[in-house]
């Protein structure tokens, strides 16, 4: 499908799986739109099921989702289904009924902490129990489905607006705009905690939080000025602490990406405030007073997929790529290549002032010393490497069985139609495009598992 329609897809066409929508803004182009889709499955001999087709309407049903002017909606059949069914009584039931109900949890606030105990009975070792909860649970989903809003269509240009919450045990998060002043809904989102993260302080599970609903809506929200709501003053206390440990840091990193500024809704003000997460300026001497940035520049910290606008600077960090790869760990050889190749440990070349005197009293200057030093890990590279190579060794030995573990020894005869493999195909884009081709015609079979192919017009192949 996508390799069919590839010049109209994303202009004036949607493709999912086997199902495919055209649009346009008046009638007479969708009629212009639907003649040209038209000539072409009759030119791919491409069969469409008539008793599903709708032409020329202003909604409709999409892979579940009713579409119209006024956003997206639910399948009113299939929600309809769904409230009727009993609570269920198995554990095979809990996981049909939660499959079935997810599939519109977008449109659900909260629906990892209304679920929580019915998801709770999925766990191992968990007695199945009819508790009120669960019961109230059940009710609350059927409700939750019948009173589903009307989720919008995304306007780029707007800033997005996000709502998010942390409970004891669930996260949930909001993503809309503003539509004639009023807050409208665009995607809900939500997550169980882990056993580990449901140990945080409420503090803490605040923050991750805002960090899981950037996560979630990256695609929207990267290069886009957002608004989050949230209690400000406990994260403004996080950010404050003088001792952050390295959890925290990485949630700074990964907000750092994001142009977005945070309101405090509890607040008695109600007043937009800085920005949520704030790196300091490097300085040499740890005494100085250190500036704030009190922007979101849009930039990453990977220096291979993102370096600015400028793609050219690229070139800055290429000569620590060598580096990257001399210093790491190697599985099959059970050691890093530097030191195999000089029998040491890699120092990387770093500039060093130091003014403290009892300090370079202690450092090493004697080359003498340095130099026996050396002789020995000399002396001990051959057993390093004797030892490297019988590790790579066991690794092949590892890596023959596991692939031999997975080969069927498959028997062919002549006039056998098979269908052909084609490797190749990887180097495209085409995610659900066939990798076999055929069927083929088995002509000739040869020894170690060699055939010959011919196709349907004669032509053979080996």
């Amino acid at each position: 499908m996508m390799a069919i329609f590839r010049d109209m897809i994303e202009k004036t066409m949607e493709v999912f799986m086997d199902d495919l929508s055209i649009f346009k803004n008046s009638f007479q182009s969708c009629l212009t739109l639907l003649e040209r889709m038209l000539k072409i499955c009759e030119d791919t001999n491409l069969c469409l099921n008539w008793e599903k087709s709708h032409f020329m309407v202003k909604e409709g049903i999409v892979i579940g989702y009713k579409i119209s002017k006024e956003g997206i909606e639910v399948d009113k059949a299939k929600v309809d289904a769904i409230t009727k069914l009993p609570h269920p009584t198995t554990v095979k039931g809990i996981r049909s009924f939660l499959g079935y109900a997810g599939f519109y949890r977008r449109f659900i606030k909260d629906f990892s902490k209304i679920a929580q105990p019915m998801t709770r009975l999925l766990e191992k070792n968990t007695t199945f129990i009819f508790s009120k909860e669960y019961v109230e649970a059940f009710q609350t989903l059927k409700r939750k489905l019948t009173e589903a809003p009307i989720l919008i269509a995304l306007d780029w240009d707007m800033p997005f607006e996000l709502m998010c919450d942390a409970s004891d045990f669930a996260i949930g998060s909001v993503l809309g705009q503003r539509q004639d002043k009023h807050f409208r809904p665009i995607h809900c989102a939500s997550k169980t905690m882990t056993e580990v993260e449901s140990n945080y302080t409420t503090t803490k599970k605040e923050m991750l939080a805002v960090v899981y609903v950037f996560k979630k809506f990256r695609s929207y929200l990267i290069m886009n000025k957002s608004i989050m709501y949230t209690d400000h003053s406990a994260l403004k206390y996080l950010f404050a602490k003088k001792d952050s440990k390295a959890r925290l840091l990485r949630w700074v990193l990964i907000l750092q990406e994001f142009t977005f500024k945070v309101i405090d809704i509890k607040g008695a003000e109600n007043l937009a405030t800085n920005h949520l997460s704030r790196l300091e300026n490097p300085h040499q001497n740890v005494l100085d007073h250190k500036e704030i940035n009190e922007s979101f520049p849009l930039e990453t910290f990977n220096l291979v997929s993102t370096r600015g606008e400028n793609r050219a600077s690229w070139s800055d960090k290429l000569d620590d790529a060598p580096w990257a790869s001399r210093t790491a760990y190697k599985t099959p050889i059970g050691c890093i290549p530097y030191k195999l190749v000089y029998g040491k440990a890699c120092h990387l070349p770093t500039e060093l002032e130091h003014k403290t005197y009892w300090a370079l009293k202690l450092a090493n200057f004697d080359l003498q010393t340095v130099g026996d030093h050396r002789i020995v890990q000399l002396n001990e590279l051959n057993e390093l490497r004797d030892q490297a190579y019988e590790n790579s060794l066991i690794y092949k030995e590892k890596t023959k069985r596991l692939h031999d573990s997975k080969i069927k020894d498959r028997v062919f005869n002549i006039g056998d139609r098979v269908l052909l493999f084609n490797s190749r195909l990887k180097i495209f884009f085409d995610k659900l495009k066939s990798h076999w081709s055929g069927p083929f015609t088995i002509s000739h079979v040869y020894p170690y598992g060699t055939v010959e192919l011919a196709n349907p017009t004669g032509q053979i192949s080996k």
